[in-house]
C-alpha cells in the first residue's frame, strides 16, 4: 500500500455537440472508426480517401482526456525497450453544472480495460471496437472485441470478468489514445446532459477527471516499490527524471501515481455553435469561404507564423505598416518559441540557432539502405577483432549481394515516394467536392479523374529488387551497415543469415 499520490497533469477537453455541429458534418464534422473485421493483412484502420466509419454524437459533451507523453511513447524510460508503459484502467469524471443557481454534480467510473464479446454488449455508446491477435492452425486472427464500459456512481459496480493491461496504443494503433472516435469510454466518454435543463445562458459545465491503477504493479512508480527505505527517495527521483514528471517536495513514503485534470467553462447551448469554437464557413450566397486565413511554408512552425501576421492584434499589419525589420523580429520569436529557444534568443548566438533549427526542420532523414560485409564472430574484450579471412570468392558473392542490396534500396525508396504521391492524390480525388470545386478544373469531378489516371500511369507494379539469401558457414555472423554509420547484427542462427528490410 502506498502512503502518497503523485499528481500527474493530465490534457481534458470537451466538444459541445448540438444540432449546429452536427449539420457541419459534411463539410467539418467527420469522424472514422476502427474496423476489425477487415482481413488481417489490411489493418483496423481505415484508408485514406475513405468516407467516415463512424455515427454522429448525439446532444451533449464528448469529453476526451489524454495520457501524459511519458505513457505515450515507446520506450518512455529509454532502455531500449519498445513496449510503451501502462496507462491508468480507472477513471472517475465528474462534472458540475449549474441549475436554478446552484451546482449540481454527477460523477461516473470508467472502466478502462474492460473487454466485452460484441454479442455481449447492446449499447455501444460506452465502448469501442477492439481487437486481439490469437494464433490458430490456420494462422493468426483477429478476435473482435468491445473494449470500455462506464457507470454512474450511484449504481452497483462489479469488475469486468473480462480484461487486459492497457497502454496509450490500445490494440496497437498508435493514434488509439489521442483521437477520441477511436477510445470511447476508454479515454473519453459521451455526457447526453440527462436532466438538466437549459437557461437562458445555456448550462454552465465544468468536468474534472481522475485516474489511477486498478492494480498497483502496472503502476510506473512500483518500479521502485520493492527497493530499501534508504534508497527509495533516490531512486524514485531517477525514474520521475526519466518519465520527464517532477515533485520538488520531501519523499516520506512510498508513492503511487494518480492522474488528474479538468476543463471549465462549458456553455452548452441547444443552438449555435461554441464560444472560442467558430470554424470556417461558406457565404450562402456566393459558397466562398469567409473569415478563413491561410499560412503557407515550407514547415508547420514557419506556417504557423505566416499564420500569425494575418491574425489581427498579434502584431502590426503587413498590408499597412511600415516597418518590416520589427514585423520580422515578432516572427523570428514566435519560430524562437516553437523550437523552445526563446530563453535563448537574446544570448550570443542566439539568432543564428533558431535559423539553424529551422533550416534543419525543412529536412527529414531517409533510409539511406544497408550495406553487408563480414565480421569476425568474437574478440577479447578491449581488444580490436582481427579481420576476417576472406576468399576471392567470397569477396566477389559480397561484392554482388552489395549491389544487389544497393538496387533494392534504390528501389524501396522509389515506391515509398510512388505511394505517398497516391495517397495524396486519392485524397484530391476523394475530398474534390470539399476543396470547393463544382465544375471542372484541378478538383473536379474531370479533374479528379484525370489525377487517378496520372497516378495508375505513374505507378511501377515492377520487382524492387532482388535478394541474395545464401550464407557462407564458416563465419559466425554477418553484419548489415546502415548507410550513415549505423550496424545490426544478424546473428547465424537467422534464416539464411539476412536480416529483414528495416
Amino acid at each position: 500500500m502506498s502512503d502518497h499520490a503523485l499528481l500527474v497533469p493530465v490534457r481534458v477537453t470537451a466538444l459541445m455537440v448540438n444540432p449546429t455541429v452536427r449539420a457541419s458534418t459534411q463539410n467539418t464534422f467527420a469522424r472514422w472508426s476502427l474496423n476489425f473485421s477487415a482481413p488481417f493483412h489490411q489493418g483496423p484502420e481505415p484508408l485514406p480517401g475513405n468516407p467516415p466509419l463512424g455515427g454522429v454524437p448525439s446532444d451533449g459533451v464528448l469529453l476526451h482526456w489524454e495520457p501524459p507523453r511519458a505513457l505515450r511513447d515507446t520506450d518512455p524510460l529509454r532502455e531500449g525497450d519498445t513496449r510503451p508503459l501502462n496507462c491508468p484502467d480507472r477513471w472517475v469524471v465528474v462534472r458540475y453544472a449549474k441549475q436554478d443557481g446552484r451546482r449540481r454534480a454527477k460523477a461516473w467510473l470508467i472502466q478502462s480495460d474492460a473487454l466485452r464479446r460484441p454479442e455481449d454488449v447492446s449499447d455501444d455508446s460506452d465502448n469501442s471496437p477492439y481487437g486481439m491477435v490469437s494464433d490458430t492452425k490456420d494462422g493468426r486472427r483477429i478476435d473482435q472485441r468491445r473494449i470500455g464500459r462506464r457507470w454512474e456512481l450511484t449504481e452497483d459496480i462489479t469488475e469486468p470478468s473480462m480484461s487486459e493491461p492497457l497502454t496509450a496504443f490500445g490494440p496497437g494503433i498508435p493514434a488509439f489514445s489521442v483521437y477520441q472516435p477511436y477510445n470511447l469510454g476508454v479515454f473519453s466518454m459521451h455526457d447526453d446532459l440527462a436532466g438538466l435543463a437549459e437557461g437562458p445562458d445555456g448550462i454552465d459545465l465544468s468536468y474534472q477527471v481522475f485516474g489511477w491503477y486498478g492494480s498497483t504493479d502496472r503502476d510506473p512508480l512500483s518500479r521502485v516499490a520493492d527497493v530499501p527505505a534508504e534508497k527509495y527517495e533516490e531512486r524514485l527521483r531517477e525514474l520521475l527524471d526519466r518519465l520527464r514528471w517532477r515533485y520538488t517536495g520531501p519523499i516520506t513514503g512510498t508513492m503511487r501515481s494518480v492522474h488528474a485534470g479538468s476543463v471549465h467553462g462549458l456553455v452548452w447551448r441547444r443552438h449555435g455553435e461554441g464560444e472560442g469554437d467558430e470554424k470556417p464557413r461558406r457565404d450562402a450566397r456566393t459558397g466562398q469561404w469567409v473569415d478563413l486565413s491561410l499560412g503557407t511554408a515550407e514547415t508547420s512552425s514557419e506556417g504557423l507564423s505566416a499564420l500569425a501576421q494575418r491574425i489581427p492584434g498579434i502584431w502590426p499589419d503587413e498590408r499597412t505598416d511600415e516597418r518590416p525589420d520589427e514585423r520580422a523580429e515578432y516572427q523570428a520569436r514566435l519560430q524562437a518559441l516553437q523550437y523552445g529557444l526563446l530563453d535563448e534568443y537574446d544570448a550570443p548566438g542566439g539568432r543564428a540557432e533558431v535559423a539553424r533549427k529551422a533550416h534543419e526542420a525543412r529536412f527529414e532523414p531517409v533510409a539511406g539502405g544497408y550495406v553487408w560485409d563480414f565480421v569476425s564472430g568474437q574478440s577479447y574484450q578491449g581488444e580490436p577483432a582481427p579481420p576476417p579471412d576472406i576468399p576471392q570468392a567470397q569477396a566477389d558473392w559480397l561484392k554482388t549481394l552489395n549491389t544487389e542490396q544497393e538496387a533494392y534500396d534504390t528501389k524501396l525508396r522509389e515506391l515509398t515516394r510512388l505511394q505517398e504521391r497516391l495517397r495524396t492524390l486519392w485524397g484530391y480525388r476523394e475530398h474534390a467536392a470539399y476543396l470547393g470545386a463544382k465544375g471542372g478544373g484541378a478538383f473536379g469531378p474531370t479533374g479528379s479523374k484525370s489525377c487517378w489516371a496520372t497516378s495508375r500511369s505513374g505507378f511501377s507494379h515492377g520487382s524492387p529488387g532482388s535478394r541474395s539469401t545464401a550464407r557462407p558457414s564458416r563465419w559466425s555472423c554477418c553484419a548489415a551497415r546502415a548507410r550513415g554509420g549505423f550496424w545490426r547484427t544478424v546473428p547465424a542462427s537467422s534464416p539464411a543469415g539476412v536480416a529483414d528490410r528495416p
